[in-house]
Formats: structure tokens, C-alpha cells, sequence
């Protein structure tokens, strides 16, 4: 096995505090109204592909928008 006793408890102590985090959570609550309202099918597609964009978007942004702002805000964060 690729994972050890210790990694595998992380692993899942991890994925159960996210599980429960994000119940309440705006768009979990948002997403189970709409598949309600409308087909599960396609609201887990377009919540999968807005996810898609806004990591993305996300990334880009952290990734450009450091370079693009004064240095005396971004001197401390780290770069590459």
C-alpha cells in the first residue's frame, strides 16, 4: 500500500472536517435547491464547470495580480 496507518487517518480526518464544513456552506445549499428545481444531471455539470472557471480564474489572478500591484503591499508575500 502506497499510504501509511497515519497518512490514511489524515486523510480521512481531512476529508470528513471538509465534508462538514462545507454542508453549510452558501453554494452546497444554492446547488441542492437547484437540483431540486431543475435536473441533478445538469446542475452537477454546470457547477462542476463554474468551479472549473473560477479555479482557474483564481489562479491566474494569484499569479498575475502580485506583479501588477505596488510592492510595498505585496514585499512580504512570497514569490517565485
Amino acid at each position: 500500500m502506497f499510504l501509511s496507518k497515519n497518512d490514511m487517518y489524515g486523510l480521512g480526518k481531512s476529508f470528513a472536517l471538509t465534508t462538514l464544513s462545507e454542508v453549510g456552506d452558501k453554494t452546497f445549499l444554492v446547488s441542492a435547491i437547484l437540483a431540486m428545481r431543475h435536473s441533478p444531471v445538469a446542475v452537477f455539470w454546470g457547477c462542476w464547470v463554474a468551479m472549473i472557471i473560477m479555479s482557474t480564474l483564481s489562479s491566474f489572478m494569484g499569479a498575475i495580480l502580485p506583479f501588477l500591484l505596488c510592492l510595498l503591499y505585496t514585499s512580504p508575500s512570497p514569490r517565485d
